[in-house]
C-alpha cells in the first residue's frame, strides 16, 4: 500500500497529513489503535528473540531459574558486545558503568506469538537524518551491538562446523571473551538444550541490510565457547588504584601489625565508587597491600 503526501512547509497541513494516514494504515490492517502505537514504537529498537522449542516446555511453561538465567546471561552478553564497542578490546576484567547503563535501557518486550518466545529490545531510536547521496548515515550505537553480536553467533557456527576455533577468534568484529562466557553461562543455568534465537532489525536503519540469520543457543557449542573464551582473555597488567570507602569488614587472622609476616591474612572489604565501573560493593584486599581509610 502507497500513502502520498504533499510537499507543502505547513507543519499543520503536515500533521494532519500524518494522522489521517496512521486511521488509513490501522484500518486496512485492522489494527487496534494501542497495536498501531505499539508497532510504531518497536522501529525505534531491534530486537534479539528467544524461542524455547516445544519438547522443553512443562505445561507450556519453563522454571522461573531457566527464565533469570537467560535474561541475565543476555543482559551480560548485550553489556560485553557494548564494551568491544566501546574500547575495541575484546577482553576484560568487568563492564564499565556506559555498558553496563546501556545493556540495564534493553527492554523486555511482550512474548510473541505461536510458542514461549522471550523478546529482548534493543534503543536505536529513529533515523532523522537527511538523506545525502555523498554521505553515509551515522549507525546508532544500538545496532553496532546487537550487529556484534550477530555476526560473533554466526562465526560459532562455522568453528563448529569446521570444528577449529578460528572463525570466533578472527571475527574482529564478533564475540569477545566475555561474550563466550556469558553464552557458556546461558547454557549451563537454564539447563535448556537449545534455545532458538532471531533477529528483527529496525527498518529505520539499513533498510536494505537483510536480517542477520537464526541462530540455536546450543549445548554442543559448550566446549567450543569455552576454548574461544580462554583464548581470547589476556591478563591486564597489574595497577595501582586508591579506594575511598566504607570499610564493610577488617581482619587479620594473626597478628596485622606483624608486616614482615608475609602468610598473614589480612582482609579489607570497602564498598566504593569507581569512576570507570561505578558502584563496587565489597571489593577484597589480600596481603601484601596498603590502604589508608577515613577514620570511622
Amino acid at each position: 500500500m502507497n500513502i502520498f503526501f504533499s510537499t507543502t512547509d505547513d507543519l499543520d497541513v503536515r500533521a494532519n497529513e500524518a494522522v489521517a494516514a496512521l486511521e488509513v494504515i490501522r484500518q486496512v490492517y485492522s489494527l487496534s489503535e494501542p497495536a498501531l502505537r505499539a508497532g510504531l514504537t518497536s522501529l525505534a529498537f531491534d530486537k534479539i528473540l528467544a524461542t524455547i522449542p516445544d519438547d522443553y516446555i512443562r505445561n507450556e511453561s519453563i522454571e522461573l531459574r531457566a527464565a533469570r538465567s537467560y535474561l541475565n546471561g543476555m543482559k551480560g552478553l548485550i553489556a560485553a558486545s557494548a564494551m568491544s564497542e566501546l574500547t575495541g578490546e575484546r577482553t576484560f576484567r568487568r563492564t564499565n558503568k556506559e555498558a553496563s547503563d546501556y545493556a540495564d535501557r534493553c527492554r523486555f518486550a511482550h512474548t510473541f506469538k505461536g510458542s514461549f518466545g522471550l523478546a529482548i529490545e534493543s534503543p536505536v531510536g529513529f533515523n532523522d537524518q537527511a538523506e545525502l547521496a555523498f554521505i553515509e548515515p551515522t549507525i546508532p550505537f544500538g545496532r553496532k551491538v546487537i550487529r556484534r553480536i550477530a555476526n560473533g553467533l554466526q562465526s560459532v557456527v562455522k568453528s563448529f562446523n569446521e570444528d577449529s576455533v578460528s572463525p570466533i577468534l578472527e571475527a574482529a568484529d564478533g564475540l569477545n571473551a566475555n561474550m563466550c562466557s556469558e553464552l557458556v553461562s546461558i547454557i549451563d543455568r537454564t539447563e535448556i538444550p537449545r534455545i532458538d534465537i532471531a533477529f528483527v532489525l529496525s527498518p529505520e536503519w539499513e533498510p536494505d541490510v537483510p536480517p542477520p540469520p537464526a541462530f540455536h543457543i546450543d549445548a554442543r557449542y559448550r566446549e567450543l565457547l569455552k576454548d574461544a573464551s580462554a583464548r581470547l582473555t589476556t591478563e591486564d597488567d597489574a595497577q595501582t588504584v586508591t579506594v575511598v570507602g566504607r570499610i564493610v569488614n577488617l581482619h587479620a587472622d594473626l597478628d596485622p601489625d606483624d608486616l614482615l609476616d608475609a602468610d598473614v591474612d589480612r582482609i579489607v572489604q570497602a564498598n566504593w565508587d569507581s569512576p570507570e565501573h561505578g558502584l563496587i560493593v565489597s571489593a577484597n584486599f589480600g596481603a601484601p597491600f596498603s590502604a589508608a581509610a577515613p577514620a570511622a
